[in-house]
């Protein structure tokens, strides 16, 4: 990411970009599909009512569900963990100006795959909302808002900035790179200044209570960061002697 040889071959990043694509699609199908729970709210179907507590309680198990914190997936947060471990892979040692390119690219591409299956994704988290809140919707599931489509995609953008910023900050040993995803949280949480209160919360009272996929995701956050570093740094000790393995190889394929 500084303008060196990328620290795998291009043949290798092939499936590394076919891998982050998938699990954008991950994050951006859970957004998509939650943000049904949404829009039943913000249309009075919830209950036949049309009321600004059951909008709001709507919107909140929404968030719960896109974060796998509904009960609807082993691991909280499941898709900012595959987004995670793939653009570490996808991102360690190469140019920014290539990665905002494929980047742009792919998310496109996930954009179009996502919201064809959020209808799927729509139906099981409007019925976990129904069991959960003990109410009922009304109607068939509403369509994702452009809305919640700017919003998921501005949710993976800022994550995903943020963690090429906290590579590019522990291998430059600078805290200068983690500016512009402080810049971009400070954006989200205008936008939805309760959520971080609501996920911490939610989580913590998890644990109090020792929820098993609570305890499993908080230890999964720094061992997964540690390997991912300890990959990061393997990488950029064998770079030098890669790059002219591949140069050599160029040259004995030259006619």
């Amino acid at each position: 990411m500084h303008g060196d040889a990328p620290a795998s071959p291009p043949s290798a990043l092939r499936p590394i970009a076919v891998l982050l694509l998938a699990a954008d699609v991950l994050f951006l199908w859970m957004f998509l599909a939650a943000d049904s729970v949404s829009q039943m709210g913000s249309q009075g179907r919830v209950s036949g009512e049309a009321s600004p507590e059951l909008a709001l309680a709507a919107s909140r198990f929404a968030a719960q569900w896109k974060h796998g914190m509904a009960g609807n997936s082993p691991l909280y947060m499941p898709g900012f963990f595959a987004v995670g471990f793939t653009v570490w892979l996808w991102s360690v040692r190469r140019p920014l100006r290539r990665l905002a390119a494929e980047w742009t690219i792919l998310a496109s591409i996930a954009t179009v795959i996502a919201a064809g299956l959020a209808p799927l994704g729509a139906t099981r988290a409007i019925g976990a909302f129904e069991r959960a809140l003990s109410v009922t919707c009304v109607g068939p599931p509403p369509g994702f808002s452009p809305g919640g489509v700017a919003l998921s995609l501005f949710t993976l953008f800022t994550w995903s900035v943020t963690l090429v910023g906290l590579q590019l900050a522990i291998g430059r040993r600078s805290v200068a790179p983690l500016m512009a995803p402080a810049v971009l949280y400070v954006v989200m949480l205008e936008l939805r200044p309760w959520a971080l209160n609501d996920f911490t919360t939610q989580w913590i009272a998890d644990l109090s209570r020792a929820n098993p996929v609570a305890i499993v995701s908080l230890a999964a956050i720094p061992l997964l960061l540690g390997l991912l570093i300890r990959y990061q740094f393997r990488l950029a000790g064998a770079a030098p002697a890669r790059r002219q393995v591949w140069e050599n190889k160029a040259n004995e394929d030259l006619p």
